[in-house]
């Protein structure tokens, strides 16, 4: 199921977020009309939307882990690995290099960092479980 999870945000986050970048001026437009306010939204966009699907997996793989009986450690994992990462990045990196891209770099970093962190752990945790145990089925 986890496999199949990943599976289907991956590929709606990947089309959505790619249509969001499409269609980027226009969307923006209807809020602003400004076209330096749009031109910092559409490079923010860019930073977000591509690779939001991201952050679907790595609600994906902490719901799995969840699944499996740990409840804090995804917590704990997505409190360390979004928050904890990005308030470090801010007085660190972007203290050093205070620019909107690399303050809106932090958010793809965080995610992938996260969604990995999930995935190590959910493999580990998986494998606590009896053969038996396990469903018999690709995606599990």
């Amino acid at each position: 199921i986890s496999l199949l999870g990943v599976g289907i945000v991956s590929t709606l986050g990947i089309v959505l977020g790619g249509c969001a970048v499409v269609f980027a001026r226009p969307l923006l437009g209807i809020y602003n009309s400004d076209p330096e306010v749009i031109a910092i939204g559409v490079r923010r966009m860019y930073f977000i939307c591509i690779p939001y699907f991201t952050g679907g997996i790595m609600d994906v793989m902490a719901g799995s882990m969840r699944g499996l009986g740990y409840s804090v450690l995804p917590t704990l994992i997505s409190l360390l690995g979004v928050c904890g990462l990005r308030m470090l990045w801010i007085f660190t990196v972007f203290a050093r290099e205070p620019s909107l891209d690399v303050l809106f770099f932090v958010y793809p970093l965080s995610w992938v960092v996260t969604s990995l962190a999930h995935i190590l752990c959910f493999v580990k945790a998986r494998r606590n479980i009896p053969a038996e145990d396990i469903p018999d089925s690709p995606f599990y």
